[in-house]
């Protein structure tokens, strides 16, 4: 009877612990890919993967991206800045098949050159740039370091 009783106990010990540790595993699978699935990235220049990580660091500290103000250090390293309370980035974008317009929300387009386009592009709406299957690659640009 003793023998049950401990087995029983030990079994339900593993069954408690074995549940934790999956679901602790997915919550954080699920959260390393809030905001958009690694695997649909579009193609990203080192410098914009480099801002990626950062941007997705201080994201997760904010919990969303719509009122998201940057870091100091993130002023200081990218071409970030502020236009009627709004943060944006500047880059070029590499457009797939260029056959008029292209729908980029938000996005504002500031020369067409074929199928590449200079653009900026809101903080709130990078993510959604980042998956957009009519994008081939988007490279930021650098950051100007005035003398």
């Amino acid at each position: 009877m003793r023998i049950f009783k401990y087995l029983s106990f030990s079994l339900m010990f593993i069954c408690i612990t074995l549940f934790f540790l999956i679901n602790c595993g997915t919550a954080k699978k699920e959260q390393t890919n809030m905001y958009y699935d690694k695997n649909k990235l579009i193609q990203l220049s080192p410098l914009t993967q480099k801002f990626l990580e950062e941007f997705d660091k201080e994201i997760s500290k904010f919990n969303k991206t719509d009122n998201f103000i940057p870091s100091e250090n993130m002023l200081k390293n990218y071409p970030v800045f502020e236009k009627d309370g709004q943060f944006y980035i500047s880059g070029l974008i590499k457009i797939e098949d260029f056959s008029g317009d292209v729908d980029l929300p938000n996005v504002i387009i500031n020369t067409k050159a074929g199928n590449i386009l200079t653009v900026i592009i809101p903080l709130n709406q990078f993510h959604n740039i980042i998956v957009n299957k009519n994008i081939k690659y988007l490279q930021i640009d650098e950051k100007l370091n005035r003398k």
